[in-house]
């Protein structure tokens, strides 16, 4: 698995783009359930580029892969401002509900972050009820709608603008400490608590969809 994930990460590395130089790819594999990560390379963001969310990229299509899973990850670094509601409404992808994985620092007291954006979080309970019974299992604390990551974030998270065009609970934002992602530094948290939670999400989630 470490070496799968070295691999799938290698691309992102680049972290101005590869492939089509589109700013998105969507790997549709027939699920309800996208593993999105708006931030696996650089982004222009606010007038200012936004460093990658290291790692995420590489977690979201390991998972996806894995359970079967349609992904959507930034793959190109455009000098603009394009954000994964305006790719996911050009594409007709709204009918899709998106785990949205961002990379957070390291926090004492929780290793999981989710964000229900402009929603309550009761909008979201079944999900985020998976989150913490799972997160538990593998030893992964959540905190709910911090400050810091809430899935607001200036109103361009991908979280609060899909719920401003749709005003539904269809995207998550799910944030995980630097040292759950890390697989070069911490592989053991990585490979043993990180990406077993996320199969195991990924599985619940698209099983009640």
């Amino acid at each position: 698995m470490l070496q799968k994930l070295t691999e799938l990460n290698q691309k992102y590395m680049r972290n101005d783009g590869f492939g089509s130089g589109e700013a998105f790819i969507f790997t549709d594999r027939g699920s309800k359930l996208v593993l999105s990560a708006p931030h696996a390379v650089k982004t222009h963001l606010g007038g200012q580029v936004k460093a990658s969310d290291l790692f995420t990229g590489a977690l979201a299509e390991l998972v996806g892969e894995n359970k079967g899973i349609s992904t959507l990850i930034r793959t190109s670094y455009l000098e603009k401002e394009y954000l994964a509601d305006e790719f996911v409404k050009e594409k007709n992808l709204a009918g899709h509900f998106f785990l949205d994985l961002h990379g957070m620092v390291d926090h004492e007291d929780f290793e999981l972050a989710a964000g229900t954006g402009l929603l309550e979080a009761d909008a979201y309970a079944r999900a985020l009820k998976a989150i913490e019974e799972l997160g538990r299992k593998h030893k992964l604390r959540m905190a709910l709608n911090h400050p810091h990551y809430s899935g607001i974030a200036g109103m361009k998270a991908f979280t609060a603008r899909m719920q401003m065009q749709t005003g539904k609970p269809q995207v998550l934002q799910l944030e995980i400490g630097r040292s759950y992602r890390d697989f070069v530094a911490e592989t053991e948290k990585v490979l043993k608590q990180t990406v077993p939670f996320l199969v195991s999400l990924a599985e619940n989630l698209e099983n009640s969809l």
